[in-house]
């Protein structure tokens, strides 16, 4: 049985069980489910594969009375259906008589998706990674993590036909390390994307970079004088993720503040980009999604929200994060406001060009990176992993070691951010994140 074969299945069995409880005047019906596809290769072998399931269905229940009532479960367990007891009071402001009709979103349809014609098995993995030409490394052991993940969604409202929509994606980390016991180097690098024909030159050439120069001279902090900064987007787009994770979650109603960064920048959630990893129709309550704008022009101008912190008819923005419940995307736990592609924007030229400025310039590519102090005075810790030496626009060295702290609105009204569309997922953090590379002049950081 497909996977589209058995959410309908699925949806008929709860469709019809709704429809047996007297007291439901109209309903919303959402289902979701997904097939996650992971496999581990090594030196064209692979060491490692997973195949896992995840689905549940979200309802919202309108009541004789125009109570609204609200439940969701996994697949498995409909037979809570039979167990709901009719709503007395609501937590919503209004009272709704039904839902209205969906309309087919066309102008929100995300390119580049595969659907039907794409099947999950070990074949596909092989064709991903037999793709990558790594011939041109010598002595350089590579290992690729590869993630794909289909998944189908359905939502029904009374009255209404059914959407049914489909979409693909996948994730690789590459990872190259350098067989050379004496100056051993160990360099990763994700790429994200929704189409299978994506190609892997670019960060095979960035590891090729950080190879060749993670073997030069060792230098020290001591050694320079007032160096220049250019922060990776890896790392810019782990302080973009705090930072709205720390000062902004869940303030749907916030008051705009005096100017925080850069006129020039903007931060806003679009879970409708084209090609966006984490673009949806819907988020997980089954409401159509649309971009949010979170600082305009510099200046804070509102928040995210789901079905429980703002009217139903806004929202878009409830997930069911693998960061906040052990189980990923687990129907068991509760829907979060959290961001799909967070996107920080308003930067101007290519990121590369920033290292061929003249004097000294640190470029820290890879670290991890902690947020303290609040909306007014939010700061930055990074502890720098992997770092570039570059004087007069060529590498001279690495260093092994560096922190960098600061204040996070001077970071960014003060540092220049390149054009650069890098689609980055931190770990610790849900959600994609969209940004560019970041120079800045190393006076109004604390470095050691």
């Amino acid at each position: 049985m497909s996977l589209e074969e058995f959410n309908l299945n699925t949806f008929d069995e709860v469709k019809s069980l709704v429809d047996r409880i007297n007291w439901v005047s109209s309903y919303e019906i959402f289902l979701q489910n997904s097939n996650i596809l992971t496999s581990l290769i090594k030196q064209n072998q692979e060491l490692s594969s997973e195949n896992i399931s995840r689905s549940g269905v979200a309802l919202r229940l309108i009541s004789t009375s125009k109570r609204l009532k609200e439940v969701s479960f996994n697949i498995g367990a409909t037979q809570k259906l039979k167990e709901l007891t009719e709503p007395h009071s609501t937590s919503k402001q209004l009272l709704i008589n039904q839902f209205p009709g969906l309309k087919q979103p066309k102008s929100k349809l995300v390119k580049g998706d595969t659907s039907n014609s794409v099947s999950l098995n070990s074949d596909l993995i092989w064709d991903l990674s037999n793709n990558i030409d790594i011939s041109n490394f010598d002595r350089i052991e590579f290992e690729f993590d590869i993630r794909i993940e289909k998944e189908n969604l359905i939502i029904y409202n009374t009255g209404s036909s059914i959407l049914n929509y489909t979409s693909l994606k996948n994730q690789v980390s590459i990872t190259g390390n350098s067989m050379d016991h004496v100056n051993p180097v160990f360099v990763t690098r994700s790429l994200l994307s929704r189409n299978l024909n994506f190609t892997f030159n670019n960060i095979l050439a960035e590891i090729e970079r950080n190879i060749g120069y993670l073997n030069n001279t060792s230098l020290d902090l001591s050694n320079f004088s007032n160096p220049s900064i250019v922060i990776h987007p890896n790392v810019l787009a782990k302080i973009i993720a705090f930072y709205y994770q720390n000062f902004m979650d869940n303030q749907n109603q916030m008051e705009k503040l005096d100017l925080l960064w850069s006129e020039d920048l903007n931060l806003y959630d679009d879970p409708t980009k084209i090609f966006g990893y984490n673009s949806c129709l819907f988020d997980d309550e089954g409401t159509l999604t649309s971009p949010k704008k979170l600082i305009e022009n510099g200046v804070s101008t509102g928040g995210l929200s789901d079905l429980s912190s703002t009217d139903w008819i806004e929202g878009g923005n409830g997930f069911r994060s693998e960061w906040y419940q052990p189980i990923d995307h687990s129907y068991t736990y509760p829907v979060v406001p959290i961001f799909s592609n967070l996107i920080l924007d308003g930067g101007m030229g290519k990121g590369e060009k920033f290292v061929d400025q003249s004097g000294v310039t640190i470029v820290v590519n890879n670290g991890n990176t902690t947020i303290t102090g609040n909306q007014i005075d939010p700061r930055f810790l990074i502890h720098g992993s992997e770092i570039q030496v570059w004087k007069n626009g060529s590498i001279i060295g690495k260093m092994n070691n560096l922190t960098i702290s600061g204040n996070i609105n001077k970071l960014l009204t003060n540092g220049l951010l390149s054009s650069d569309d890098y689609c980055v997922r931190p770990i610790s953090v849900p959600g994609t994140v969209y940004t560019g590379w970041l120079f800045i002049e190393s006076d109004i950081l604390i470095l050691s």
